[in-house]
């Protein structure tokens, strides 16, 4: 399989806060965060996680979560801004935080504990600010 688009995201210099979210849980397998049209602005992955989608998908995949993040502001006014959006498969849980104008992808286990998704929001949310 060739290699995933995360794999090609040429890392900054230093990406400590992507690093911190990846020890955030052992089960995180990777942290992208995007402009909220989908293009992916950095990535990081656990060391020895290989990819489930092929490369040729990566920019579909990221597409889709950014249109299942603007989805979700539709109902804004009835019930308030999008915390997270978690998709659970048999393979992976995804977890969606669109934050500010970018949309922040974690890919994980099927174990993480979804009852860490607020720490894990707050810790999202300082790295964006912190990011810029």
């Amino acid at each position: 399989m060739p290699p995933s688009q995360i794999d090609s995201v040429p890392p900054r210099p230093s990406v400590p806060p992507l690093d911190e979210v990846i020890g955030f849980h052992p089960s995180i397998r990777f942290v992208v965060t995007a402009r909220k049209d989908g293009k992916i602005l950095d990535a990081v992955k656990r060391r020895g996680v290989v990819s489930l989608e092929p490369s040729s998908e990566m920019n579909t995949v990221t597409e889709r979560f950014a249109i299942a993040g603007g989805l979700a502001h539709a109902s804004d006014s009835y019930f308030g801004v999008p915390q997270a959006i978690i998709i659970k498969r048999e393979k992976m849980v995804e977890l969606l935080f669109p934050i500010e104008e970018r949309l922040v992808i974690v890919s994980a286990t099927p174990d993480f504990p979804l009852g860490k998704t607020s720490q894990l929001e707050k810790l999202l949310k300082r790295m964006v600010a912190t990011d810029g």
